[in-house]
């Protein structure tokens, strides 16, 4: 079996964006891409960096949760955004409806 690598030069070379993905931090393996993208902010990285992983060894999620993050057939991602207070509320829905159609569209996928 043959494993796709992700070709982080026809990645961004492919994107047409304004915000999200203008930097985009590859890692193979991390202790978690949320520690990651929280440290290019405070550093002052610009909104819309994607840092992503294949691996996560201390992953989590939503409210500290332990995210199981084995090597594989998943994608680890988190992006830095910058929102105004009153955004708060909706950005989270807003971001997986966006996710959901963005895999529908581009792979047919449901």
């Amino acid at each position: 079996m043959t494993r796709d690598i992700l070709n982080l030069a026809i990645i961004e070379q492919g994107l047409n964006t304004r915000i999200i993905g203008r930097k985009i931090v590859y890692l193979p393996k991390t202790t978690s891409t949320m520690t990651v993208v929280r440290e290019e902010g405070k550093n002052g990285g610009i909104e819309g960096t994607v840092v992503v992983a294949e691996m996560q060894t201390v992953g989590r999620g939503r409210f500290s949760r332990d995210w199981i993050s084995p090597p594989g057939s998943n994608l680890y991602l988190s992006i830095l955004f910058r929102p105004r207070p009153d955004q708060l509320t909706q950005l989270n829905m807003t971001a997986a409806v966006a996710v959901i159609r963005a895999i529908r569209r581009t792979t047919g996928l449901s």
